[in-house]
């Protein structure tokens, strides 16, 4: 599965825009997927989660194959994600951090 540089590939999107304009692409990758797994974090305390997002990375970093690679840092992905929404992650915190991602397009990673 490759990776997306375009833009319109990434993010959240609604289930009609997703249907609409991004389900035929074939390297699509639905982060909006995430959310079905909330629940996972039900029960556990910040510092809990926390812990597990600590626990990912390690993992991911011990890594050895570029399949335990991958697996682990989806891994790390989905505990963070869901560490993010605990703390309260808002539209907003990631529109401000895309914003972010494309000044340093322009600046700090220039090609």
């Amino acid at each position: 599965m490759d990776f997306t540089t375009n833009d319109e590939y990434w993010g959240f999107c609604n289930k009609e825009e997703f249907e609409t304009n991004y389900q035929q692409a074939d390297n699509f990758i639905n982060l909006n997927k995430l959310k079905d797994y909330e629940y996972f974090t039900l029960g556990a305390s910040l510092i809990e989660q926390r812990a597990k997002v600590l626990e990912e990375y390690s993992e991911w970093r011990e890594a050895e194959e570029i399949e335990d690679d991958i697996a682990e840092g989806l891994d790390l992905i989905t505990a963070m994600y869901n560490y993010l929404t605990m703390i309260g992650l808002s539209k907003e915190n990631f529109d401000k951090h895309i914003e972010k991602l494309e000044r340093y397009k322009e600046t700090k990673y220039k090609k």
